[in-house]
């Protein structure tokens, strides 16, 4: 997935959900987000380093995974988050004290 400005993003799946009212957001996926490195020279494709600092953006259209790119103002970065490693094949997204999974395929 890409914006205009950078083409490293990852569209994740969040559980439990984002709570969107916590960030002031109405409308909008609570259940998706995308993250993308915080850092310049860090990588998702593949994880350079463990943890990886990541920005993490609430999405406010309703169809981000039928989308290749995303334009200003159909996401905004809400928090910052580490994608931390574990032994089984999860991926694990520590957003602001909670966390979030996706399995690893």
């Amino acid at each position: 997935m890409a914006t205009i400005k950078r083409d490293d993003l990852l569209l994740v799946r969040l559980n439990p959900p984002l709570n969107g009212r916590m960030y002031g957001f109405e409308k909008g996926r609570n259940d998706i987000a995308v993250i993308a490195p915080k850092w310049v020279g860090r990588s998702l494709f593949p994880v350079s380093e463990w943890p990886l600092a990541v920005h993490v953006c609430y999405m406010l259209i309703n169809d981000p995974e039928l989308r290749d790119t995303l334009y200003e103002g159909e996401f905004r970065s809400v928090a910052w988050g580490e994608v931390i490693a574990f032994a089984i094949p999860l991926l694990c997204l520590s957003v602001c004290g909670k966390f979030a999974t996706r399995r690893r395929n």
